[in-house]
């Protein structure tokens, strides 16, 4: 996988612009160009998946009969599994069960119901974002659970993707993708920034170099922007 020096380096070698003295574009310049195309290929690739227990993921030490869960972490793109486990410190393992995602106005009636049956363990669930103007609490989750009384020490550890994390060349210097994934990226960043340095030519011959799963996602996102269809 191509470290930022190496995507900047792969960038201004495709513009024809890899030159120590006045550069083109500053360092800040560069690395906003490549978080921009980083992005675009991190999405298109769907992330990886963070596996983290209970105690990482809610505020709440294990389930109790509110039948509610605060979410404790700010960078959660999507959660893929929610497992219900016996088991204080797992990340979902075997022996974990699943619950079923549902939206939140069908755990709300089943909350209102009587006579659904007597269970021990949450069966279902659903997540909802709160509103807040407090930084520290942007994009943490709630998630509902039914039913509210599950049996004692019971855990809901979970699986989700994450979002991109933005290179800085200090901290975080190699982005989350594979090796294609990270040279399309350096491709992406040329592609716009050559028209911002007189070299606008140069773009057709970077994109042609694209992989094929990027330019398809690319092709794709275009037309939808442009399609008159979901003005429908």
């Amino acid at each position: 996988v191509l470290t930022l020096a190496e995507i900047k380096s792969l960038m201004l070698d495709r513009c024809q612009a890899n030159v120590a003295i006045d550069p083109p574009a500053t360092t800040a310049e560069q690395e906003r160009l490549i978080n921009e195309a980083y992005a675009d290929v991190y999405h298109i690739s769907g992330g990886g998946i963070k596996r983290i227990a209970h105690g990482t993921a809610w505020t709440e030490t294990k389930l109790d009969a509110t039948g509610f869960l605060s979410g404790k972490i700010t960078d959660i793109s999507r959660i893929t599994t929610v497992y219900r486990s016996v088991t204080v410190g797992s990340t979902g393992a075997v022996g974990d069960t699943p619950l079923d995602p549902v939206d939140s106005g069908h755990l709300a009636w089943l909350r209102g119901q009587v006579g659904m049956g007597t269970y021990s363990v949450p069966k279902v669930y659903s997540l909802r974002r709160l509103d807040t103007t407090t930084p520290a609490d942007v994009n943490k989750l709630v998630l509902d659970y039914w039913p509210q009384s599950p049996a004692v020490n019971t855990y809901l550890p979970i699986h989700y993707i994450p979002q991109f994390t933005i290179l800085d060349s200090v901290t975080v210097t190699t982005p989350n993708v594979n090796d294609l994934e990270s040279r399309d990226i350096a491709l992406l960043a040329a592609a716009r920034l050559a028209p911002l340095i007189g070299r606008a030519e140069l773009v057709p011959s970077i994109l042609a170099d694209v992989s094929q799963r990027t330019a398809a996602a690319l092709e794709r996102k275009m037309k939808a922007m442009l399609s008159a269809e979901q003005d429908r």
